[in-house]
């Protein structure tokens, strides 16, 4: 006969153990939180610095554009390809740069960015040709600055996927647009005084000095494990139920899956054309000023001007972003009408003023597109998605580059003004706009096609139940005699998302 005494004992002990465990467990969760929330901030404040530095001399393109052109004797078209290369590169080789860092580490990724964006800065201040500038500048300038920006943009994301999303992404994108407030007319006076080649070798020395040590800063997030014997562990609901669009864990998996779905192609088509009037203004704004009568040293203030409403827009969204009554994407709708007057205001230009504005207006405009796109994506598609979602909008941007040299620079070498590119662009600011409305309204369309077919299917089900061994809902799924067409086009039921409810009968 058993000992109920030494039988309680033991449920007493046992009692005691788990509830020890138990503790000691949450208060680990509690500082791997701990630790996440504080390492991230000091994520952020690197990325702001790299960004700082990378972003201030890409974004001044502008100043060294007329230089280039001077120098060389070259078209607006040869000039712009530079800067639309570079872009292109820093944005496309995304995918690339995403594997390496899932490969290997974001630090090892971003040294090894670091050390080519720096080289290609030097090689280039020893160019004989424009031809040469196209492999120094725009290959390896583009090749390491896109392995510094997507590693440090994804690593924000796996800090602050959901909490303050918006605004530490907006934070460190700020570091582009005060880099550009403030380095562009120290080039302009570097390019004065000293030569804009002589300006190449002492950005190269800062960058590399600067970045080498912000890399220190970049560490991945530590792994959390929920505590054990948490309540939600038990929910056998939570179990027994398991989505049908459940993410594949290999990227590769993961970017064709997402590339099913028609929002995805609403999203990079609205992303390709609104980065494209955006890189325009990057890489032909100064030229802009100039053909309005500015002489270079106003017009690479005005790119001060520039950077002064990017920043405004960048502080809204950091401060804002995360606390909107409304969806995100309408953010961007309204950035993109804000960019399509502005383009059309500018075709009338002819004063200073009037520039000032157009660079504020812009400014705020281009901003919003750089800053909010990536946590957009990330309420559009979802948070284990973030990674794929960064590659795919910084490829989008980098392809719209390509067509800027034709849409800018070989419409102004045709009719000698800016006029007929500023239209052009103020159309694809346009059509960015319809295709952001797009995706809230097909989502709309979609919640009702599943509320249809879940009322359909409703009258055919009664009471489903959970069995003992959890067996996963969607197998028993294609049993059900439920046929449920809509517009013409069969469903199968495996298609659709449900919650069932159990309810216990004798």
């Amino acid at each position: 006969m058993d000992d109920p005494v030494a039988a309680n004992d033991l449920e007493k002990s046992t009692s005691s153990a788990n509830t020890e465990s138990r503790f000691s467990s949450k208060s680990s969760y509690s500082f791997q939180e701990w630790t996440n929330h504080r390492r991230g901030w000091t994520v952020t404040i690197g990325g702001f610095c790299t960004y700082f530095m990378m972003f201030g001399f890409v974004q001044s393109f502008g100043v060294f554009y007329t230089a280039f052109q001077e120098e060389f004797n070259s078209s607006a078209e040869a000039t712009g390809w530079i800067g639309s290369l570079t872009f292109c590169l820093l944005c496309s080789l995304s995918p690339i740069s995403s594997m390496l860092f899932e490969t290997f580490n974001h630090r090892s990724v971003i040294c090894t960015g670091v050390a080519i964006c720096s080289v290609g800065i030097l090689i280039s201040s020893f160019a004989p040709s424009i031809g040469f500038l196209y492999f120094s500048f725009s290959v390896l300038v583009g090749t390491g600055v896109n392995f510094i920006y997507t590693p440090v943009q994804q690593l924000v994301t796996c800090y602050f996927s959901t909490n303050c999303c918006s605004r530490a992404t907006s934070l460190v994108q700020a570091g582009a647009t005060v880099g550009m407030l403030v380095m562009t007319p120290v080039f302009q006076c570097l390019l004065t005084s000293v030569g804009w080649r002589n300006a190449l070798r002492i950005e190269a020395a800062l960058m590399f000095i600067i970045c080498s040590m912000c890399t220190m800063s970049f560490e991945a997030p530590l792994v959390i494990s929920p505590p054990s014997g948490d309540d939600d562990s038990d929910n056998f609901i939570a179990d027994a139920i398991k989505t049908r669009n459940k993410s594949p864990t290999n990227s590769l998996h993961k970017i064709v899956y997402m590339m099913r779905t028609i929002n995805y192609w609403f999203f990079m088509s609205a992303i390709f054309f609104a980065y494209l009037a955006a890189a325009f203004i990057s890489v032909y704004f100064v030229s802009i000023a100039e053909s309005v009568g500015l002489s270079t040293e106003k017009a690479a203030l005005l790119t001060s001007v520039l950077g002064s409403g990017e920043l405004c827009g960048r502080i809204a969204c950091a401060a804002f972003g995360d606390y909107l009554p409304f969806q995100r994407i309408y953010v961007l709708v309204v950035s993109s009408l804000i960019g399509t007057f502005s383009m059309i205001y500018a075709t009338e230009i002819d004063t200073d003023s009037g520039m000032v504005a157009f660079a504020i207006c812009i400014g705020f405009a281009r901003s919003i597109i750089y800053t909010m796109p990536l946590s957009v994506a990330i309420e559009t598609f979802g948070a284990d998605k973030s990674t794929e979602a960064c590659a795919h909008i910084l490829l989008a941007s980098g392809l719209s580059t390509i067509v800027i040299p034709f849409t800018g620079g070989k419409t102004y070498d045709v009719t000698s003004s800016y006029t007929l590119a500023l239209w052009i662009h103020a159309l694809f600011c346009f059509f960015a706009t319809i295709l952001f409305l797009a995706i809230p309204a097909y989502k709309r369309y979609q919640q009702r096609h599943e509320d249809k077919l879940t009322s359909l299917i409703n009258q055919k089900a009664d009471i489903f139940t959970i069995s003992d061994t959890l067996q996963p809902i969607e197998d028993a799924l294609p049993s059900l005699d439920v046929d449920v067409a809509c517009g013409g086009d069969e469903v199968p039921l495996k298609d659709v998302q449900l919650v069932f409810l159990q309810d216990k009968v004798d």
